[in-house]
């Protein structure tokens, strides 16, 4: 079967597309014909979405620390990041026609107590869009709202029945805000990591300091949870300390209070679970 099919002409044909299509695709990228180029990302998204939704929503994941804000480019006042947020939008729209033709997501999300005031949530955005003084800007403002919470809470929630993918989507955030978190530091040691330039250093990646040390501040009681985890090898122990360290240095040097008081008060309350449950 297998002699047959190397001999028959038409197996050559995906060959012989690819190559043109290759040509074709120098041609945009030379004459910065950007649609083209991005045409096979968005074919291999849309492949994720269908078949395997899940690994979407782990490389939404992943890239949400490097998005970058248009108004971090100059493109005006709208607050849109990319890559995330196009990402998000197409993949909502793939859960809805998904779940209209079979059961996407799981039922004991669906009828969750949560679940249902996001419901009451979402009708109460549609009935207000419709009396409001400015009816599109504010169906655009709910559609941005579910575009977040559908593929986010959603899916997210479904894909999390399975316990081992919670681990799995905190690392995915982790590892690439580690790499923020070195670019910011080494950018902010230039300047001595004084106060006034701890409140741009991270750009274009977070907006100010607030937003970067709340990130910093959700991660130190997540990484500590990792490196306290019994069953862990030494490896996984050490990179994981040496995370915790270079959080904790960034957080400080974020000069965000807010932060800060957050660390201390998760840690205490976990210093009084932990005396309360030995």
């Amino acid at each position: 079967m297998i002699r047959q099919l190397s001999n028959d002409k038409s197996a050559h044909w995906p060959i012989m597309a690819s190559a043109v299509y290759l040509l074709i695709t120098m041609v945009a990228f030379f004459r910065e014909q950007w649609s083209i180029v991005a045409l096979p990302v968005a074919m291999v998204v849309a492949l994720l979405a269908f078949f395997k939704p899940k690994y979407l929503l782990f490389a939404i994941v992943f890239l949400t620390p490097f998005s970058i804000n248009l108004e971090e480019l100059g493109r005006g006042e709208i607050a849109f990041y990319l890559p995330t947020e196009p990402l998000l939008f197409g993949f909502m729209i793939v859960i809805l026609l998904g779940q209209l033709h079979s059961q996407v997501i799981a039922k004991a999300v669906i009828i969750h107590p949560v679940s249902i005031a996001i419901y009451i949530y979402f009708a109460w955005l549609f009935v207000t869009s419709l009396t409001s003084v400015q009816p599109i800007v504010s169906i655009k403002y709910l559609i941005s709202r579910a575009w977040f919470i559908v593929p986010i809470f959603f899916a997210g929630a479904t894909i999390f029945l399975n316990h081992r993918n919670i681990s799995k989507f905190l690392l995915l955030y982790l590892v690439p805000f580690i790499g923020i978190v070195i670019y910011t530091t080494l950018r902010h040691a230039n300047y001595g990591f004084e106060e006034d330039p701890a409140h741009w250093v991270m750009e274009p990646f977070y907006r100010d300091h607030t937003q970067y040390g709340a990130v910093a501040a959700f991660f130190i009681p997540v990484v500590f949870g990792f490196v306290t985890r019994t069953r862990q090898s030494w490896e996984a122990r050490f990179l994981g300390l040496l995370s915790l360290i270079l959080l904790f240095v960034t957080l400080v040097y974020t000069y965000s209070r807010a932060a800060l008081l957050s660390v201390v008060v998760a840690f205490v309350i976990w210093a009084i679970v932990k005396s309360v449950s030995v």
